[in-house]
């Protein structure tokens, strides 16, 4: 049986093609993905990623991230998900999953050029707003703070407004 596309897929197929240019909107709010679903189909024969199985999804993302990499709007990041799973849930710290979506929030609102100088920001920002000079020591108390900050920076960059689900 062949596993149809994922939800996660989907968006992460969505916001590449929107990163490259391939999905635009013009002025009045209107999408224009023409330019898009002309590459699904000269890739893989359909007009909707809707209908690519669970494997062809992800050799799109492979595609789209390699293209999107090579312009410059999107960085690769190795093994992101288990980063800071070494330290564990500590009492009274930000657990691992917190202090990977702060990152990540912190990616995309900050200016620098490449991941280096964004995470000297991040620690440059932590220290002057929270006084720690580690995102590996922030306190369970300042995460919604941070995280709030970072949505009103993602705002005001942009437009971008975060919808986190909780």
């Amino acid at each position: 049986m062949i596993r149809m596309i994922t939800n996660w897929q989907k968006q992460r197929i969505h916001h590449l093609a929107q990163r490259i240019g391939l999905i635009t909107k013009d002025d009045d709010g209107r999408i224009n993905d023409i330019v898009y679903r002309d590459l699904l189909q000269r890739w893989y024969g359909v007009k909707s990623c809707l209908k690519l199985s669970e494997a062809l999804a992800e050799n799109c993302i492979k595609r789209l991230t390699y293209i999107a990499s090579k312009m410059g709007v999107w960085e690769i990041y190795e093994s992101n998900k288990t980063k800071y799973n070494d330290l564990g849930h500590r009492p009274g710290y930000a657990s691992p999953a917190q202090l990977r979506m702060i990152e990540a929030m912190w990616i995309d609102v900050s200016y620098q050029k490449n991941i280096q100088e964004k995470q000297t920001a991040l620690r440059k920002f932590l220290l002057s707003h929270y006084r720690i000079n580690d995102l590996r020591w922030l306190d369970i108390r300042d995460v919604s703070k941070i995280i709030n900050t970072l949505k009103e920076m993602g705002k005001k960059r942009k437009g971008k407004s975060y919808d986190m689900k909780k």
